[in-house]
């Protein structure tokens, strides 16, 4: 829809994914012919009142989101096209956006969350690396390192990890290695999934869209976020634990590491162990009963077996 618009020196080639609120592209830096991703984050109040009464947070929001979707591409498309499709737009500073506390941001300007928090892991080795952050009437544009292999890909469609044990490890390490540094600096992903795990050209693995992520260290038990895959048991259902026991609160870090868990059985067999983590899932049931049966479902070793529970 927005093929060979431009934005600054950027051309945008395609269209390459998307979201509740944001939009990716991949462009080329027109200068000096780097590849460049672009995504376009839409500020919430452009957004019809309906749209903006969903709930982004919500892991059953598929038809939503991609009704949002179809919004947002129809506002960038409309934008850019009473610009004659090329636009020239100010840079924001990132040092003072990195800067900006959270408290600040008002429903009005809370798109910048995302981008702050990004920021504040710019430093870090395995996320993708935000170069420069334009700003329109009606979005914010975020240039971003651009990597064309994701994890999903990578494992399910490539078979790129099958039987190499060696670089099962290496991608587990560099992220549990990555979690631990983001908790450091009091980031929490909550949507850690191979969509959101792009691959270099050496393996190494970069995290992307932090569009859900908090700095929050508990997270109220109704909190309902991130992908259904790999959503912890009180992520998914949230009001039943809360019903359960006397707790109104869970640790978010525990989410992100029972997330990369997942991951590592998508790693060693391709497979997700089962749809939801919640007793009405019939796999997930039988695991609670007995948690050998994880062997069975995904023939695991004795001592995989042992790690993950």
């Amino acid at each position: 829809m927005l093929i060979n618009a431009q934005i600054n020196n950027y051309k945008i080639t395609k269209q390459v994914g998307s979201g509740a609120f944001g939009l990716v592209y991949h462009c080329v830096d027109l200068t000096t012919n780097k590849e460049f991703a672009v995504k376009a984050i839409l500020k919430q109040q452009t957004l019809p009142k309906d749209m903006l009464q969903m709930n982004p947070n919500n892991a059953n929001s598929k038809a939503s989101n991609v009704k949002k979707s179809n919004v947002l591409q129809q506002q960038l498309y409309h934008f850019f096209k009473s610009y004659a499709n090329k636009v020239f737009l100010p840079s924001i500073n990132l040092d003072s956006l990195m800067n900006m506390p959270l408290e600040q941001l008002s429903s009005e300007n809370n798109y910048y969350k995302e981008i702050i928090l990004h920021l504040r892991s710019n430093h870090l080795s395995n996320v993708v690396k935000i170069f420069e952050i334009l700003e329109s009437s009606i979005a914010i544009f975020t240039v971003m390192e651009y990597f064309p292999m994701d994890l999903f890909t990578s494992i399910v469609d490539e078979q790129h990890f099958a039987h190499n044990p060696l670089l099962i490890k290496k991608a587990f390490i560099q992220l549990a290695g990555l979690l631990k540094k983001l908790a450091d600096i009091d980031i929490y992903h909550c949507d850690i999934k191979p969509e959101n795990i792009l691959l270099d050209s050496n393996d190494n693995v970069k995290l992307c869209d932090f569009g859900l992520a908090t700095d929050k260290l508990f997270l109220n038990m109704d909190t309902c976020v991130g992908s259904s895959y790999y959503m912890a048991p009180e992520r998914v259902s949230g009001s039943v634990m809360m019903s359960l026991s006397n707790l109104n609160q869970y640790p978010t870090t525990a989410g992100d590491v029972w997330s990369l868990s997942i991951i590592l059985m998508n790693l060693l067999t391709t497979r997700n162990p089962w749809l939801k983590a919640t007793p009405s899932d019939a796999t997930f049931s039988h695991f609670i009963n007995n948690k050998k049966v994880l062997s069975k479902i995904l023939d695991l070793s004795d001592d995989m077996l042992e790690l993950l529970i």
